[in-house]
Formats: structure tokens, sequence, C-alpha cells
């Protein structure tokens, strides 16, 4: 493993430290599985163009007309 200086305003830093003695973590792992996570979702719409390739329109059609023409309901919106 590599070390890292790392700034963090002190607000960030204050609720990362509360919350890892909380749930019993240390702060540097909260960062790594932080940084893990933002590098799969930066990397996730690699994956979703490729799996695109292997669509086809007409699949996307099929799917596409099982959603019923209706209008958005409260509970379909996300809060």
């Amino acid at each position: 493993m590599n070390a890292v200086t790392l700034k963090l305003p002190d607000f960030l830093l204050r609720r990362i430290e509360q919350l890892s003695r909380e749930r019993g973590f240390s702060v540097e792992q909260f960062l790594a599985s932080a940084a893990a996570e933002k590098l799969d979702a930066m990397l996730d719409p690699e994956f979703l163009e490729k799996e695109s390739r292997r669509g086809s329109a007409k699949d996307y059609e099929e799917y596409l007309s099982a959603v019923p023409d209706v209008p958005a309901t409260p509970e379909d919106l996300v809060r």
C-alpha cells in the first residue's frame, strides 16, 4: 500500500471521523472504500457502453413496448 496526503475540509473530516468511530472502522478504511466506490461509478459507463453494443433496436423496442404509456405517479418519482 501507498500513503497519500489528503486535504479535506474540517467539517467533512469531522463527520468521517464520527461515523468511523460509531461504525467501528478507521478513517483510512472509509476513504479507501469511498475511493473504490467512486472508481466503480466512474468506470460503470464504460461497462454499460460495452454491454449496449450487444443489444439491438428490436430488443429495445420490445422492452419499451412493455412500459405503460401513463403519466408518472408520485410513487414513481425518485426523491
